[in-house]
């Protein structure tokens, strides 16, 4: 079992000049409102004008309790993962924790888009099975599914679906711990063809075991060249790239990527809302990225691109069994 952890230079909370800034800007606020409130007595003003200059102060002591507060959360999280971590051990397959903890046990679902430095939407969705009182979790070896799409700037949009232990209660709630088995097999043998226009090329794909296997074949007199790419049913938002071919006359390639990992893998998070960027970065650990795995029917494209006109596309499903199951995750785990 290999084990991903956060480590400390990647979660603890950075942005100082920020905090300074809106604490300062609360203080202004605060002196501000301090002499409106200070005039408006020597001019005598009514109640009614006195309360309104009155918001000013409040505002900005408002905003700096606010700021620290969030600020303690922040700090007071970061502390607890990084305290229990050294605490834990592990096994082949369990985690052994330093005591008896209430967990929560169910599914993990995570998406995440970054379009521009403020143009971003994430969510973190725990669909719960179920809880226990336990100094051990034992490893889920449960269906998964990830898919992450990347750029030069690191991860710009993906989805998750995992298998999740999440601790309910005490000084370590909210660290989750994700289990992406490696239990799983592709069993497929699928072409695809596009063509048009004298352009004619055959993707081959064949599973083996983990693994997905592919070549290309054909030949290309106009278009750019071809691609192939995967996506799933439940994240629509964009395809992910596993091999573009940019060449004419003949062209000939072989591909392979791993859908399933070649040992189990464990993933433990610090509680937070923005965790698909942290999940994805530690999984560069282990695969090189786009991520495609897990299981479940993943949509494979083969696209023929065509300059200033519409591209020719085929896909098929690949689907990936799990070929072992555990006593089910979803009914009585942790009973």
């Amino acid at each position: 079992m290999r084990v991903l952890t956060v480590k400390d230079s990647e979660i603890r909370p950075k942005r100082h000049a920020i905090v300074y800034f809106i604490v300062g800007f609360g203080c202004v606020f605060i002196l501000l409102g301090l002499l409106l409130v200070y005039l408006a007595l020597m001019s005598c003003c009514s109640i009614g004008d006195l309360a309104l200059v009155s918001i000013f102060p409040l505002i900005g002591l408002s905003l700096i309790v606010l700021t620290l507060v969030g600020r303690r959360k922040v700090t007071r999280r970061v502390l607890a993962y990084l305290t229990l971590m050294p605490l834990l051990e592990f096994k082949d397959d369990e985690i052994r924790l330093p005591s008896e903890m209430e967990i929560e046990y169910g599914v993990l679902e995570m998406a995440y888009y970054k379009g521009g430095e403020e143009n971003y939407y994430s969510y973190t969705i725990f669909n719960s099975a179920g809880k226990a009182i336990t100094d051990r979790i034992s490893f889920v070896d449960e269906e998964f599914k990830i898919i992450c799409y990347t750029n030069i700037y690191g991860v710009k949009e993906g989805f998750a679906k995992v298998p999740a232990v999440k601790i309910k209660s005490g000084e370590y709630k909210g660290i989750t711990f994700i289990f992406l088995t490696n239990k799983g097999m592709v069993d497929t043998t699928q072409t695809l063809v596009v063509s048009k226009d004298g352009d004619y090329v055959q993707v081959s794909l064949k599973g083996l075991g983990r693994t997905i296997e592919g070549n290309i074949n054909g030949t290309i007199k106009k278009a750019r060249g071809v691609r192939v790419e995967a996506r799933i049913p439940e994240f629509k938002r964009h395809e992910v790239e596993l091999v573009n071919v940019k060449k004419s006359e003949i062209v000939h390639a072989d591909f392979a990527f791993r859908i399933i990992p070649d040992e189990r893998i464990l993933v433990i998070l610090p509680e937070g809302h923005r965790l698909f960027p942290l999940f994805a970065r530690l999984l560069r650990e282990c695969f090189k990225p786009p991520f495609v795995m897990g299981h479940g029917e993943f949509i494979i494209r083969a696209v023929l691109d065509r300059p200033l006109k519409k591209d020719v596309v085929d896909e098929c499903i690949v689907t990936v069994s799990l070929d072992k199951k555990s006593p089910n995750f979803l009914h009585g785990y942790g009973k």
